[in-house]
């Protein structure tokens, strides 16, 4: 039978394996004869592919975890996440986007040849990234280094504002891939992202908290019901597969078509833009 998807013999990096997206990703990816390097800070329980302890609010850590991994990279998927209820706005940043232009700057790309694939997962709550005045809320930290969003954000006084750099690394992350995938056009490398809506995983308290009832986290999705975490990794193991294989910039929402209602103005939009540049 024919190998559709193309994973055969692939060495995948998939970060934020411990649960949720990223553990189902790394399952679906093992199951299609890839040959998976999952990272995270937590242990994944009975994962058959390679782990790696990682922390991705360090530098010195993804280092020494890329250390580990082999010097050809087929495909990466940068799916580990915080919801930044429990950690301040740098750690949540930097975790939730710039270790990801790190990790593929620094280690991914050098060992990426053509026909590699980046993918990563976003948020519906990034969605309107595209809009100038959504942007002047994050395009200034798109581009700046490990050291310079660090100092960006204690020079606007953000740092104690977990809960706001869930939605601003998203649009960021977003933007980055637009950014990146048109950069590479030239190198035969494709870069997708998915935006998830509501997803029950192990982040789903911390947005049920936020939110105040698991009611208007459901609001979040036009499903009715939270989706598995399965849902949502078929899609972006579908983009990194070569079933995809030109599909290159993609920014694909998979709420269910709660986005669909909202553009056509049957739904309220809960995207759009209200508040100013770092406002509190």
């Amino acid at each position: 039978m024919r190998d559709y998807w193309g994973y055969q013999d692939k060495v995948c990096v998939v970060t934020g394996v411990s649960s949720g997206m990223g553990r189902a990703v790394a399952e679906m990816l093992l199951d299609l004869g890839a040959q998976v390097y999952g990272l995270s800070r937590t242990p994944p329980k009975e994962f058959a592919g390679t782990y790696i302890q990682a922390d991705l609010s360090s530098r010195e850590s993804i280092d020494q975890a890329f250390s580990c991994i082999p010097d050809r990279i087929d495909n990466f998927f940068g799916i580990a996440g915080l919801t930044g209820m429990r950690t301040d706005f740098t750690t949540t940043f930097l975790v939730n986007y710039t270790a990801n232009p790190y990790m593929v700057r620094r280690h991914v790309l050098p060992r990426m040849g053509e026909g590699g694939s980046i993918g990563f997962v976003s948020s519906s709550a990034g969605l309107r990234w595209e809009n100038p005045q959504v942007q002047e809320s994050y395009l200034d930290l798109v581009n700046a280094d490990w050291d310079e969003t660090v100092r960006l954000i204690e020079e606007k006084g953000m740092k104690d504002l977990g809960k706001l750099a869930y939605p601003l690394s998203k649009r960021a992350l977003n933007y980055f891939t637009a950014q990146l995938a048109d950069e590479l056009v030239g190198r035969k490398i494709r870069v997708n992202v998915l935006l998830p809506g509501s997803t029950d995983t192990g982040m789903t308290n911390d947005f049920v908290q936020n939110l105040g009832s698991m009611e208007r986290l459901v609001q979040f999705t036009g499903a009715g019901r939270l989706a598995t975490p399965e849902e949502m990794a078929a899609p972006i193991v579908f983009l990194g597969s070569d079933m995809a294989s030109y599909l290159s910039g993609v920014d694909l929402v998979a709420d269910y078509a709660l986005n669909a209602g909202m553009l056509i103005g049957k739904k309220p939009d809960f995207y759009a833009p209200r508040n100013p540049k770092y406002s509190k």
